[in-house]
């Protein structure tokens, strides 16, 4: 079946049913939805779908998933009681499923990914300072010696030959 848009067919999941998927209150849904149907207001903070998701591991720490299940009905020729339906996508329920992170997961979630993780990162760049510091000291090492080797050579010694 063509729906406008807002709606999701499910009809071939439900074994020829004419069910339909939506956000509640027809939520992002085409205008069309709303007409002949008192009651219905759609509101983002009360029908959108939301959901936070930590990016280290990818697990949902805060989620509202809301959905609205329909009926798609239209008149059936040959159904005298039938006749005066007019075609529409028709309501019957929606539900909301909701969970937010505890304090209790909250740590879990400090103690076990975000403090390693720390640690690793201090160790890290730790490590890189002292490299550079070695690096730094090394060079400076180079160039006394270097230094102090210009010197000995312009000072004649009781070493140095008189004639080359």
């Amino acid at each position: 079946m063509k729906l406008p848009s807002g709606a999701q067919d499910i009809s071939t999941c439900q074994y020829g049913a004419p069910v339909v998927l939506s956000f509640p209150h027809f939520y992002f849904g085409d205008p069309s939805y709303l007409k002949g149907i008192d009651g219905l207001h759609p509101n983002s903070s009360l029908h959108g779908f939301h959901m936070d998701i930590e990016p280290n591991t990818g697990f949902s720490i805060d989620a509202f998933v809301r959905f609205q299940v329909n009926l798609h009905i239209e008149r059936i020729l040959g159904i005298s009681q039938l006749q005066n339906i007019p075609k529409m996508t028709f309501p019957v329920f929606w539900v909301e499923i909701a969970f937010t992170l505890t304090d209790d997961l909250a740590d879990v979630f400090k103690t076990k990914i975000y403090t390693p993780k720390t640690i690793a990162f201090t160790f890290i760049f730790g490590m890189m300072g002292l490299g550079c510091l070695m690096w730094i000291t090394a060079l400076g090492f180079m160039y006394y010696t270097r230094q102090q080797e210009k010197k000995e050579s312009s000072h004649p010694t009781e070493h140095t030959p008189l004639l080359n």
